[in-house]
């Protein structure tokens, strides 16, 4: 519980924070971040404040360690200190606010310059991707069209082929049916050259007979 002559310390000492010569000895005097350093930057500002508000505390914890130490007989303190702590707790919200307001607003001012050059960044190499992109897809499209155009002079060949094959199987058929009418045709020469030698053989046969008939009664 913080007691009233505490609180009188707390804001005697946070006014002397919130002098513009306290701030300017606070404040680092370059501030400058670039695209790769900016976070040890931000570090190097917070590091005094911190050592500040560390202080502050410690201060405050001792004051408040020997203030414990001694036994309180004001029974008005005890009534009025959740409104003093309140009050501190506003005042030590508001110091550090103060204290680190200042280099974050700046911090975040680089930030945004920061994320635009990232954006313009990643909307050039957008660009880029997206002028790769329609060389590829020109590329199949003519790819495509070259496909096209193969596959229907494969349909083309492949129908000429089913053309040629039916010829050549009426061809075949035709010549088939030939040899066998050429062969039906020699068959029956050579059955007629034996009729006409089997004929010509039984007339010299009679005509032999007939001689030796008309030589026997001489």
């Amino acid at each position: 519980m913080l007691k009233s002559n505490n609180f009188n310390s707390i804001i005697d000492d946070l006014s002397a924070f919130s002098q513009a010569d306290t701030f300017e000895a606070l404040r680092p005097t370059t501030l400058e971040l670039d695209e790769a350093g900016s976070s040890d930057q931000i570090t190097s500002i917070q590091s005094p404040t911190n050592n500040n508000l560390n202080s502050l505390n410690n201060n405050n914890n001792e004051k408040n360690n020997a203030e414990k130490s001694q036994p309180s007989t004001d029974p008005t303190d005890e009534a009025s200190s959740p409104s003093t702590s309140s009050l501190a707790a506003l005042q030590l919200t508001a110091g550090f606010m103060q204290l680190y307001s200042p280099p974050l607003a700046k911090a975040r001012t680089q930030l945004k310059e920061l994320i635009g050059k990232q954006n313009k960044i990643y909307i050039d190499l957008s660009a880029e991707k997206f002028k790769l992109d329609n060389g590829e897809v020109a590329k199949l499209q003519d790819m495509m069209t070259d496909v096209k155009e193969y596959r229907e002079k494969l349909l083309k060949i492949k129908k000429q082929m089913q053309n040629i094959y039916q010829r050549s199987k009426v061809l075949k058929k035709r010549a088939l049916n030939i040899q066998s009418c050429k062969e039906k045709e020699l068959q029956k020469k050579l059955q007629k050259q034996q009729h006409e030698e089997s004929l010509i053989a039984k007339q010299q046969q009679q005509q032999q007979q007939q001689q030796q008939h008309h030589e026997e009664p001489q």
